[in-house]
């Protein structure tokens, strides 16, 4: 998790930041990704954010609040 709000991409190979992408709220779980290239991660205010992780940068975001 990151507590600094901020979600990096970093290469398997080299370790370089490819990309990192900054949030509103802390995120408390490690993010998952999903079959369809998709990353999942919590946020603090009890949110799930879905993050295009293909897209270089990753421009889009959707945050889905707790039902």
């Amino acid at each position: 998790p990151s507590t600094d709000r901020r979600l990096y991409c970093l290469s398997a190979e080299t370790g370089e930041c490819l990309w990192k992408l900054e949030f509103d709220e802390r995120l408390d779980v490690d993010p998952v990704l999903g079959p369809n290239g998709v990353l999942y991660v919590g946020s603090s205010d009890g949110g799930l954010h879905a993050v295009k992780a293909y897209e270089k940068p990753p421009k889009q975001k959707k945050k889905h609040t707790r039902l």
